[in-house]
């Protein structure tokens, strides 16, 4: 299993993975879930290119990298 990065989410680590493509498929979720199902945790970000935005059933917000805060 493999996730681009940990976050600390207040007690436990959150997987967020980062995909450069422009259309949201199931299967990027794949690592998180393997993570969050080892952990016991809930929850976790894809950041991707495109401008649908939602948040799937088990706590995992998909979310265009745009829309995120500048540093």
């Amino acid at each position: 299993m493999e996730v681009d990065l940990l976050v600390d989410g207040g007690g436990q680590l959150l997987p967020v993975e980062i995909k450069s493509a422009q259309t949201f498929q199931e299967d990027y979720l794949h690592s998180m879930n393997q993570w969050n199902n080892f952990g016991g945790n809930k929850g976790g970000m894809l950041l991707y290119d495109a401008g649908q935005e939602f948040v799937k059933a088990n706590g995992i917000r998909i979310q265009n990298w745009r829309s995120l805060p500048r540093v």
